[in-house]
């Protein structure tokens, strides 16, 4: 980026309650060479100057996750949303087609679907209002056309899924992603969700403390781990040495241990489920059926799922989220027509509904 550029992007994002720029604007900037900790640096300063400028306090926030600080990330970040809860990203063309609005719990850059990639240079104005399991939620929300709960399944979000079941129970407008499918996301859920579905294997999880981790993983090493909170990656634990070198780095008090099964597996890879259509590479074609029987059984539209194809030419499922991805056009043209369906699905049954109260 040329240093005229870059004056220029300082002196737009310095200024008092400038537009807020999100997490897929500042990846953007990032690829283009723009210096993510300089662009921080510029909101610290405006956030110092205009305390009450909640736009300044959110993208410092992402800057921070983004460049590893997450910490400080999540503590800016709940200033943030004390000041502001809503938070608005406009449309990449100017006549919005839709409006999303979409429920997001606080956390990191995996607390929440990428709702904000799913629509990047989209003609759908997003709406992000953020709520949290300890406060009430609003009675009145913005203007919509569709909702989305974004709030992934992690295990800090379970109390705020719980809640949200029932706030959005009786929704006015379409719901997509129901907080009761999502809490079925639970690492220690999903195998016996996927439980005899053709074609697809997966190892089953349970949730252990440290001591019983300890006994269960030297018993039947290897195994595949993760914490209960915090990160959500699993991790392969071959010997004891490498369990005695684990347990000391981690930080949780209790896991999620499966069966490290998948010896002679291909590559994992990760594909994205949208409305039962899987994005998928050539070599995962073949798994397609299996795939999007995954997300019927699951029932949610938006699914990310990390697989292999195991030697006898099973599908090995390692984890299911929704809150990943890989983000090509090919899923945010696919994302954008399921809010197509589903806003004009609704218009008809309201069409319907008004025709038959005449």
């Amino acid at each position: 980026m040329s240093q005229k550029m870059h004056e220029m992007l300082a002196d737009a994002i310095a200024q008092h309650d400038a537009p807020l720029m999100g997490l897929a604007s500042l990846l953007r900037h990032a690829d283009a060479g723009e210096d993510l900790a300089s662009i921080g640096q510029v909101l610290l300063q405006r956030a110092q100057a205009y305390p009450n400028d909640a736009h300044a306090y959110m993208d410092f926030s992402t800057v921070l996750h983004l460049t590893g600080e997450h910490e400080d990330a999540l503590a800016v970040q709940a200033e943030a949303i004390m000041l502001q809860p809503h938070y608005t990203i406009p449309a990449a063309r100017p006549q919005p087609g839709l409006t999303l609005l979409a429920l997001m719990g606080p956390g990191d850059l995996e607390a929440n679907t990428p709702v904000e990639f799913l629509l990047q240079d989209s003609d759908v104005k997003l709406e992000l209002l953020y709520l949290r399991a300890d406060e009430a939620f609003p009675e009145q929300v913005p203007a919509h056309d569709i909702m989305l709960v974004a709030v992934a399944s992690t295990e800090a979000n379970q109390p705020l899924l719980a809640l949200l079941a029932d706030y959005v129970s009786n929704w006015p407008r379409p719901v997509i992603s129901h907080p009761e499918q999502i809490r079925m996301l639970s690492p220690d859920r999903v195998p016996a969700a996927l439980s005899g579905l053709p074609g697809v294997a997966m190892p089953l999880a349970v949730r252990v403390d440290c001591s019983a981790l300890g006994r269960l993983a030297v018993a039947q090493l290897p195994v595949s781990v993760r914490p209960a909170k915090g990160e959500t990656h699993w991790h392969r634990i071959e010997t004891p040495a490498q369990l005695a070198a684990y347990l000391a780095a981690a930080e949780g008090v209790e896991f999620f241990v499966a069966s490290a099964a998948g010896d002679g597996a291909q590559a994992l890879r990760r594909v994205v489920l949208i409305d039962g259509e899987p994005c998928v590479c050539d070599d995962m074609r073949r798994h397609r059926p299996a795939l999007s029987a995954i997300q019927q059984r699951l029932n949610l539209p938006y699914l990310c799922v990390d697989c292999a194809e195991l030697p006898g030419g099973e599908l090995l499922v390692v984890d299911v989220s929704n809150a990943k991805g890989s983000f090509t056009d090919v899923q945010r043209k696919a994302f954008r027509d399921l809010l197509g369906r589903v806003a004009a699905q609704w218009t008809s049954i309201s069409c319907s509904v008004a025709g038959a109260s005449l």
